[in-house]
């Protein structure tokens, strides 16, 4: 996020950044409810990474706190989930890092090579 960035906030977990809505959360949690194996891990608006998780099968949950990453609070970021034996896709809806507790839920469901990566909500 720049400088000259416009924030107003609307409500505990949502926030307005550059006229977009974002809501905000620390940890992203992704659900696998998918027909593989799969890992994901989270990237910014600047290009950083936070560490992979490790390969969970369907059915489980994994989750990476922010605040425990070198991800910048107030950065823009979102998932990006890795199919065993398949393609790497990024989440469409981003959410605003920022230390408060709350937790981001994404959901996959598909096959290897046709997913999505679906925003749930907040928590």
């Amino acid at each position: 996020m720049s400088d000259s960035a416009t924030i107003s906030e609307s409500a505990a977990t949502q926030t307005e950044v550059d006229g977009e809505p974002l809501w905000i959360a620390e940890t992203i949690a992704v659900t696998n409810s998918a027909g593989f194996v799969m890992s994901f891990r989270v990237e910014n608006d600047k290009g950083k990474f936070s560490p992979r998780t490790d390969n969970y099968p369907i059915g489980q949950t994994e989750r990476i706190d922010l605040k425990k990453t070198d991800i910048a609070p107030e950065s823009k970021v979102w998932p990006v989930v890795n199919a065993i034996f398949g393609k790497t896709e990024s989440a469409k809806t981003h959410i605003l890092y920022r230390p408060n507790g709350v937790t981001a839920s994404y959901i996959v469901t598909g096959t290897t090579l046709n997913y999505s990566i679906e925003f749930v909500g907040v928590k």
